[in-house]
């Protein structure tokens, strides 16, 4: 079972739309409460296995197992990237002008929050800032996971050990840096071998 993070005061708020990388700008997005994705309660992992001595000699052991397990949503994700940035639970200033007019760090501009309002869980239209939302469609990390050994006693305190051991996950969760450089499919840069 996974469950979307919940407050007390039901203080998460998500857009009404979705907000994909590379997609284009919008100025329609409004934050509203709701579930940062899905809950999903079928999450069902079994596991089988069995060991069989088949000479009942206690010097052979066949051995395999098969199993499905759900990989956890790392909270420090959620803890530190989404929670935090919630609009109107902080409020995020950029001061683009102070550094590129060659400010310096003793001359650093006071910034002061306004005074809260519901106003603040919508953010301004087009900004610098940037807000990081959770694909609404999130899917639990899903692996199958199986294994066949056989040990064989070959002398006094000597085993021979022969296993496969097998892994497919689906959904796993990762990240790309969406302003990766690409220097090399644009003609920017064209490796030569000597």
């Amino acid at each position: 079972m996974r469950l979307s993070p919940s407050t007390p005061d039901n203080s998460i708020v998500v857009p009404n739309q979705p907000i994909v990388a590379g997609g284009a700008p919008s100025s329609s997005v409004k934050w509203v409460p709701g579930d940062l994705f899905k809950n999903q309660f079928g999450n069902f992992g079994p596991s089988v296995g069995f060991a069989w001595d088949p000479f009942s000699t206690g010097k052979t052991s066949i051995r395999a197992n098969y199993r499905i397990a759900y990989d956890r949503i790392n909270t420090f994700v959620l803890a530190s990237q989404i929670l935090p940035n919630l609009p109107g639970s902080a409020i995020a200033v950029i001061n683009q002008s102070f550094g590129q007019g060659g400010g310096r760090l003793a001359n650093l501009p006071a910034l002061t929050p306004p005074a809260y309002s519901s106003s603040l869980t919508q953010p301004a239209a087009f900004q610098a800032a940037t807000n990081t939302v959770v694909d609404p469609n999130l899917k639990t990390p899903k692996t199958h996971q199986w294994s066949f050994g056989i040990q064989r006693e070959i002398s006094n305190r000597t085993v021979l050990d022969i296993s496969y051991i097998g892994r497919r996950a689906y959904h796993l969760l990762g990240a790309y840096n969406v302003n990766q450089t690409q220097i090399l499919g644009n003609g920017f840069w064209t490796p030569s071998i000597s």
